[in-house]
């Protein structure tokens, strides 16, 4: 009898749960189903990947960017990596909608490089977008960042750009028409 009823009640609960729409949908191992992100990076941000369209591009700074485009779909291991470095090691909320990641911590410029870096992290999740733009910084690793909020945000951007260039896909690509001074 008990297990009738525990069965009657899960069930009911299930039941009123769905039909409230109170239990998500996890698309992968926890990874609520609007999940996504658009980032752009490189010199002056030629680079750019958008999870929602699948869309890779090594070079937008070309006269033939469909030569250096390319769909990649994400394996569930890799956009289980990358939701774990943009959702949970980082919270894009906490960064301003224009961000400077060399900045000196009294808020004034830090280092600079020529050419410079362009980067651009959009995040969807649970409902909300984010978009943290970085125009005009220095191309540079996390370690030259003097604050750790700018190392953490740069720490970010070059774990999800190395998992996207290493890919088959990016290195299918061919090598850049230009490179800058």
């Amino acid at each position: 009898m008990k297990k009738i009823l525990a069965s009657v009640i899960s069930l009911a609960l299930i039941f009123i749960f769905t039909a409230c729409g109170e239990i998500p949908e996890p698309a992968t191992d926890g990874i609520p189903e609007d999940f996504a992100f658009t980032i752009v990076w490189d010199t002056y941000g030629i680079s750019s990947y958008d999870s929602n369209t699948g869309k890779l591009i090594k070079s937008s700074d070309t006269d033939d960017i469909s030569k250096f485009t390319v769909d990649l779909v994400l394996s569930d291991e890799q956009l289980k990596e990358i939701y774990g470095i943009l959702a949970e090691d980082l919270d894009i909320s906490e960064y301003p909608a224009t961000y400077d990641p060399f900045a000196k911590k009294d808020g004034s410029p830090g280092i600079m490089s020529e050419p410079h870096e362009s980067i651009e992290l959009t995040i969807a999740l649970n409902g909300e977008t984010h978009t943290v733009k970085c125009p005009s910084v220095a191309l540079a690793k996390a370690s030259d960042c003097p604050t750790q909020k700018g190392k953490r945000f740069m720490k970010a951007i070059r774990k999800v750009t190395e998992i996207l260039t290493t890919t088959p896909e990016w290195e299918s690509l061919p090598e850049y028409d230009h490179f800058y001074d």
